[in-house]
């Protein structure tokens, strides 16, 4: 679970999947309380396009080396 309010949610993915790597994209979407599921799968495919996570075919999501240092270097 992410406190921080002020926090983007494409943000609070990547802390996520920092703590916790290779999580079901719903079990994902519930850690981040994000309520809108075709909004959040967005979120999810422009991190994808950005090289920071992997959108498995078995729906689940695994951070990319370059994520982890997104997470880092800049969020934490």
């Amino acid at each position: 679970m992410i406190l921080d309010a002020k926090m983007k949610a494409a943000d609070k993915v990547l802390v996520a999947l920092y703590k916790e790597d290779d999580i079901n994209i719903g079990l994902l979407q519930q850690r981040i309380h994000y309520k809108n599921k075709s909004d959040f799968k967005k979120i999810v495919k422009k991190l994808e396009a950005s090289k920071f996570l992997h959108w498995t075919e078995q729906d689940s999501c695994k951070l990319s080396p370059l994520g982890v240092r997104e997470v880092e270097d800049r969020i934490m």
